[in-house]
């Protein structure tokens, strides 16, 4: 089982609004509703824990475009945070969705600060 399935495994129950709850059918899950959700309950939590702040830039079906900033401006560990655990996470509820991420002090315009509760 790879990381992406053990992620989607673990997600949202199954149900009307879960990332999961179409997986017998055709009908195409809410992808963008499912990467705002991992954003919010997952990611912001793990990267404020460490420091740091998350924006969405802009965000759809096909992807998500995220801002870090505070102790993540210019940080190495941003790198590996997105390989190890942002990617895997947003492919888990999305798969071929694209994740683009820049960091630094300043915030793009039109980002919206995640606040992860």
């Amino acid at each position: 089982m790879s990381a992406s399935e053990r992620v989607q495994s673990r997600s949202d129950p199954p149900g009307p609004e879960g990332a999961g709850s179409d997986r017998g059918s055709k009908a195409p899950v809410a992808p963008r509703e499912a990467i705002l959700r991992a954003v919010r309950q997952v990611v912001a939590p793990l990267v404020r824990a460490d420091g740091g702040e998350i924006h969405v830039v802009s965000v759809d079906d096909g992807g998500v475009t995220l801002h870090l900033s505070g102790r993540y401006s210019g940080c190495p560990g941003n790198t590996l945070a997105r390989r190890r655990v942002i990617e895997p996470l947003i492919a888990g509820v999305a798969p071929g969705a694209i994740v683009t991420i820049s960091s630094g002090p300043l915030i793009p315009a039109g980002a919206d600060s995640v606040d992860g509760r």
